[in-house]
């Protein structure tokens, strides 16, 4: 009997060990799945987040896309030519005797002769090329002066056109260079989502292992 005691005596002590032992592995069990469930969701949120980098990033490119397919950038070499066929419109003043020449925005040589004294016609070349003779030397200078503020005009406006085809130009340039560096960056982007991908799957899978592993033990 007394052998019999002391044996479940240490079968008691053997026990409460053994015990002991399964409640800290499974406190420390306990901790390790925690601390895999904080990591895999760190993982998930980091996949969402660059899921909507490659979104923004796309959205960008499309937004390109459909300004060059909307041809926004030949709109300003189309008003370029516009502005040269009104300014190749514009008449040519031819008056008689002693010319002085002017030069037109597109390098055509505008006439303008003063009259002289003893001659008082004063002929007008049109697009049609239909002579208009004037009356007086009064009414030549008005309409050579109303010629001259509307070649300046023409003038400012073929410089305002020429600054914004630069800056049409500038923009493309720009925007493709852009273009560019966001096709990088969403490759670059999307190789460290797949990076990530497998990173997840992998502690998943470590996770998993080691849950069954603790299990065994426990058992």
């Amino acid at each position: 009997l007394d052998e019999k005691i002391v044996d479940l005596e240490c079968n008691v002590v053997k026990s409460k060990k053994q015990n002991e032992e399964l409640r800290k592995n499974n406190k420390k069990a306990k901790v390790k799945a925690e601390k895999l469930q904080y990591q895999n969701q760190d993982l998930q949120n980091n996949v969402k987040e660059l899921q909507n980098m490659i979104n923004n990033l796309n959205e960008k490119l499309d937004a390109y896309k459909k300004k060059e397919s909307h041809g926004l950038f030949k709109s300003s070499s189309e008003s370029m030519a516009s502005s040269k066929e009104s300014i190749e419109r514009v008449s040519v003043v031819s008056l008689v005797d002693e010319p002085s020449q002017q030069l037109a925005p597109t390098g055509e040589k505008v006439s303008i002769q003063t009259p002289k004294p003893s001659k008082s016609k004063v002929v007008i070349e049109s697009d049609s090329r239909a002579p208009v003779a004037a009356p007086n030397s009064e009414e030549s200078k008005k309409e050579i002066s109303q010629l001259r503020e509307r070649l300046e005009r023409i003038q400012d406006e073929l410089k305002v056109e020429k600054e914004k085809s630069t800056a049409f130009e500038n923009e493309f340039v720009s925007l493709q260079s852009e273009k560019v560096k966001v096709e990088q960056e969403r490759s670059e982007l999307e190789i460290k989502l797949e990076n990530i991908q497998r990173e997840h799957e992998r502690a998943v899978e470590e996770s998993v292992e080691k849950l069954e592993d603790l299990e065994r033990e426990n058992k």
